[in-house]
């Protein structure tokens, strides 16, 4: 298990490369967010969970879900409206929090607090947020939200983390995690005001996956350099695991023609200007109007805005009358601020007049900072910077100033959900476009003319996510550059930037994260409280953010959803059925054109398959195959618009394997009570820590691997992850997890059947094996080129011939990693792994602990048995013979027979005879006898063995029994 320190952790989100761009101070990270990647297979698996079918078979009929991969709840949904009390805030709540009681598979029956409960009347909206609390403590960006439109819940999501690893205990107090976040964090000469600790969960993330640590969270504000620190300090262990700064800053990446420094000069009024006269002030009008006074004295400190000059005195000026300002009167970096942020004042009030940035009044603005080539908002001012270094004034550039008012528009806009710095990036320079009409931001920011960046390149969620907020932003900045550019296409210019205005601010309200940007876009764009039916411009917005990975399903729209076999009937055609789930059914049909099923029995080869279309299904039939029979298959699926998609995903590489008949449980072990008797050793390498890395727990969903068990809470696996584990397997390694000596009893044909979820190399580099009797009887697919990476990505069945291991009476189970210098993942996961016999007469009624003794008194013999563990059984008899053992029921004299015959039931008769005798017992189901004798199993002698031997007829399996106490066992599937 390869050792993943937190101090790496803590060097990964301090690193340069995540710093804010032009701050000044290096180590300052994005906030942690998780990425939410999305695979098709892994989709279809979770829409065919029990949770999710149980819902929309009820009262979720219509709706639809992206799903954490890793949790495996649905991370944003929705559909047809559900009716909720709109009455007040109070009865929203409810009936959201009795909505959520009676569908507790949707968050993993989490502890749910109200978080906020807000509603905006323009757009008949309830946005509402839950903390999920684990242990009593929150989890950062943690719980449930929903959005109630014209009276109806129409989407929610839930970031809940059910049986996600958690790890860490508080050593720490507040004082000290205060101290060590000033101390160890970006700037440690600054003179830090503390502001607040709280106890939390903090997901942490890295290539490998996901788990929730115990931090502090710490906030602070220092002034120089100017920041709102959020920290987040191990609670256990002091580590500094992450910090950002709140202070939202500029950043130069592109260029463009002159906007603004660039020798062009205009006139405009200084709405709302203060004058004061004759001792008391007032305002100009929102034309710069006002009554000429004697000795009027003009400021830019006005109503709205108050413009401070860092490097002199704040502007006055006479008024007497009409007059021009001029750079003569006031630095121009003043002026233009002050214009420049009436412009986007006067934007924000006609678009979205309910965001209350717009009504603060004498809102801060600094300009002529002592610094260079930046600007930023700090949540109570914007603040740009002096030329110098190759950079122009940024008081100077209307893109920068509106840019920095954005990040507080969009801080103001939120009623539910979190600021995203990313989002908040993306957000501002939207705001900055939308003014401008050019995507690239900012020209002549650097005095040769080139911009900050250009916001029509075509970022993609999650694959061009890089940590950094200026760059994120991108995505959603560019899903919205690329949905105003189509709107005006399809609707003209007027039309068009109205609708993608009110789309943008209005998803701005549910406080979305990159990959949830979409769900509050047709949110915004819904008109009748149910997206079931699509909403007005949802082609439009999809067609925008699928560019960009950010649509309903990241970037597919069509989900196959397949139940894989974990048995197939006998000499009967069995149907192979997958389920096309359409995302986005109102802009394409999604539907099925043509499906192969490839298939193959026994490892014989490969055979094809035409599959039958009927609406969103696609079907084929298995040719009916005899029993005993193991068939891999695999499906293809093409779509008129979707394009094509397989099941599994790895198709070939990873097949579903089945057993084909009716069987027979021999041991079943789901590994909840205990290890199951499993042990494990390194067969080779260097025995460093974690180079034996199996581990028997709950799995962290790192590095490929599952965040959940199959069915419970436990499996086995490589490096479940957690602590200082990142769930990978380590390189030049072979080891090996055993199961204990199982019992197959008198079993014949004896298969594995077990969940699978195996994530390991191409088979060319590393090698996943399974022996049974340290004969090899699997390995993962090996590819002429090396590049075929087993990844299940989800739990799978998978039925293993034994290829007559246990056949004896007794097996051994072994699987191995054996992995080479290069590429390590996540390796095995195990659960619920089980032995299955063909339902045969034999194996059916064979009785394995028969026994003949002669009784304490020597005038008898106890006969003693269990009766056979399988239906049917219709009779059962004992036959006593002297000579040798008996052949059959008829072969001796019957000394016991009955008809009333309890499945598994101990029993117990004497015979009354004295002597040695042989005895054998046989059972029926009507039709057919038990057709063996077997010594040690169905069989003994009541004295010493004659001279000779055995007469018995012979059969595989003489080994002696072994107790395997299956009175109880759970029989998971027969079928007739």
């Amino acid at each position: 298990m390869s050792r993943l320190l937190l101090s790496t952790l803590a060097t990964l989100a301090l690193s340069p490369a995540l710093a804010f761009t032009g701050d000044k101070v290096d180590g300052i990270g994005i906030e942690p967010a998780r990425t939410f990647p999305v695979d098709v297979a892994t989709q279809g698996a979770l829409h065919a969970s029990s949770p999710w079918q149980q819902f929309i078979a009820g009262e979720g009929q219509g709706w639809q879900a992206r799903f954490d991969q890793h949790t495996g709840t649905p991370h944003r949904m929705w559909g047809t409206g559900i009716a909720i009390d709109t009455t007040s805030a109070d009865s929203v709540v409810a009936d959201l929090a009795a909505l959520f009681d009676r569908n507790p598979g949707l968050h993993g029956k989490a502890d749910l607090r109200l978080k906020s409960a807000n509603y905006v009347e323009r757009v008949d909206t309830w946005y509402v947020d839950f903390d999920v609390l684990i242990d009593g403590l929150p989890v950062w960006r943690g719980g449930a939200t929903a959005r109630v439109k014209h009276g109806n819940l129409i989407a929610a999501g839930f970031d809940t983390y059910p049986n996600t690893l958690a790890t860490g205990e508080q050593r720490l107090d507040a004082n000290e995690a205060q101290l060590i976040a000033a101390k160890r964090g970006p700037a440690p000469h600054a003179m830090h005001s503390p502001e607040s600790e709280r106890l939390m969960w903090l997901p942490i993330e890295s290539e490998a996956g996901v788990h929730n640590r115990l931090v502090w969270e710490v906030r602070s504000e220092t002034f120089k350099p100017v920041g709102q620190w959020v920290s987040f300090v191990d609670a256990e262990t002091g580590e500094l695991l992450n910090v950002h700064n709140e202070v939202r800053f500029a950043t130069v990446t592109a260029e463009h023609d002159t906007r603004t420094v660039n020798g062009d000069t205009s006139v405009s009024p200084l709405p709302f200007l203060r004058i004061e006269a004759g001792g008391t002030h007032g305002f100009a009008d929102a034309f710069g109007g006002f009554t000429p006074g004697d000795s009027a004295i003009g400021e830019l400190n006005g109503e709205w805005f108050d413009v401070s000059n860092g490097i002199a005195d704040d502007a006055r000026f006479q008024l007497d009358g009409d007059r021009l300002i001029t750079s003569a009167d006031a630095h121009l970096a003043e002026i233009d601020t002050y214009i420049f942020l009436h412009q986007i004042r006067d934007w924000a009030l006609e678009v979205a007049p309910e965001v209350r940035l717009s009504a603060e009044r004498a809102f801060k603005a600094n300009v002529n900072q002592d610094d260079v080539c930046n600007a930023f908002y700090d949540g109570r001012s914007v603040n740009f910077f002096q030329a110098g270094q190759g950079c122009n004034n940024t008081g100077r550039i209307a893109d920068v100033v509106y840019h920095e008012w954005g990040h507080g528009f969009h801080d103001y806009s939120i009623q539910a959900g979190v600021f995203d710095g990313s989002i908040s990036e993306g957000a501002a320079d939207v705001v900055s476009f939308l003014q401008t009409g050019d995507a690239t931001v900012a020209p002549y920011f650097m005095t040769n003319g080139r911009g900050i960046r250009e916001v029509a390149r075509n970022r993609v969620y999650p694959d061009d996510v890089v940590g950094e907020v200026h760059e994120d932003g991108l995505i959603f900045a560019g899903a919205v550059w690329d949905l105003w550019d189509m709107a005006k296409t399809e609707l003209g210019d007027e039309a068009g930037t109205a609708l993608t205005t009110d789309i943008f601010t209005g998803l701005l309200k549910g406080g979305p994260t990159l990959e949830t940007a979409y769900d509050e876009a047709i949110i915004a764009d819904d008109d009748d409280g149910d997206l079931s039916n699509g909403t007005p411009n949802q082609c439009l917005i999809i067609d925008a953010f699928l560019l960009h990975g950010l649509g309903p399903n990241g970037g597919a729209l069509v989900v196959p959803s397949h139940d894989p076999y974990e048995g197939l009937v006998a000499d009967t055609p069995n149907s192979i059925e997958v389920e096309l789930v359409n995302l986005a059914p109102t802009c394409l049909s999604g539907a099925p054109r043509t499906g192969a099923l490839h298939y193959q029995v026994d490892g014989s080869g490969w055979n094809s398959l035409d599959m039958q279309v009927t609406g969103a299904n696609v079907s084929a039939d298995l040719p009916a195959l005899p029993a005993g029979s193991f068939v891999e298959y695999w499906l293809e699926v093409d779509t008129d618009d979707a394009g094509r998609t397989s099941l599994p995903s790895g198709g070939v590489i990873n097949p579903f394997v089945a057993y084909v008949g009716d069987v027979l449980p021999v041991y079943c072990e789901d590994f909840e009570a205990d290890d199951g008797g499993f042990g494990h050793l390194l067969v080779s390498g260097e025995d460093v820590e974690g180079a034996d890395d199996w581990q028997w727990g709950t799995p962290a969903g790192l590095s490929g691997d599952p965040s959940m068990a199959y069915s419970g809470e436990k499996v086995w696996g490589n490096d479940l992850g957690g602590g200082e584990y990142n769930g990978a397997y380590q390189p030049d390694r072979v080891n090996r997890l055993f199961s204990p000596q199982l019992d197959t009893r008198h079993y014949v044909g004896t298969h594995l059947e077990y969940k699978r979820w195996l994530s390991v190399e191409d088979g060319t580099f590393d090698q996943a094996r399974i022996y049974a009797d340290e004969n090899p009887v699997w390995s993962n697919w090996s590819s002429e080129g090396g590049s075929d990476n087993h990844q299940d990505g989800q739990w799978a069945p998978h039925a293993v011939d034994l290829q007559g291991a246990g056949d004896d009476g007794v097996l051994s189970l072994v699987w191995e990693i054996q992995s080479d210098s290069g590429l390590e993942m996540g390796g095995w996961t195990l659960d619920d792994v089980c032995l299955f016999a063909p339902d045969t007469p034999d194996n059916r009624l064979g009785i394995a602990d028969f026994t003949a003794e002669e009784s304490s008194t020597g005038r008898s013999v106890v006969l003693a048995w269990t009766n056979p563990m399988h239906d049917p059984v219709q009779e059962l008899v004992i036959v006593r013979k002297n000579a040798a053992y008996p052949e059959g029921p008829d072969d001796g004299k019957v000394v016991f027979r009955t008809d009333d015959i309890e499945i598994g039931a101990p029993m117990r008769i004497e015979d009354k005879f004295r002597g040695s005798a042989h005895y054998a017992i046989y059972a029926s189901d009507g039709t057919n006898w038990l057709s063996w004798t077997r010594p040690g199993l169905n069989a003994d002698i009541n004295g010493a063995e004659e001279a000779g031997g055995c007469g018995c007829s012979s059969a595989p399996g003489a080994a002696g029994w072994m107790a395997l106490g299956l009175v109880g066992l759970v029989v998971r599937r027969r079928r007739s």
